[in-house]
């Protein structure tokens, strides 16, 4: 991260409760799933952490131009860190 190496720890989740993003930072934690919402990203950069967004799976030949799209939506934001398909 940030040109150095890192052992990245991430969350699926933000904690529960008040001040998430805070929270999370503080316990050491560099990344969480986030959703492609420009209000979660702002979260990140405020807390100095990163997102991964979900880009849905390629089943239908139209899927991947809706995931081209996405990812041209959302690539130029420096809080996302990588992209996640389908896990199961």
């Amino acid at each position: 991260l940030n040109g150095k190496r890192t052992f990245v720890l991430g969350l699926y989740q933000l904690p529960q409760g008040t001040a998430p993003w805070r929270r999370a930072a503080d316990a050491g934690f560099h990344v969480v799933h986030a959703d492609p919402k420009p209000d979660q990203l702002a979260q990140a950069r405020a807390h100095n952490m990163h997102v991964w967004l979900t880009v849905g799976s390629k089943r239908k030949p139209e899927d991947e131009a809706r995931i081209r799209k996405f990812v041209e939506q959302w690539k130029q934001h420096p809080e996302v860190l990588f992209w996640e398909t389908e896990d199961e």
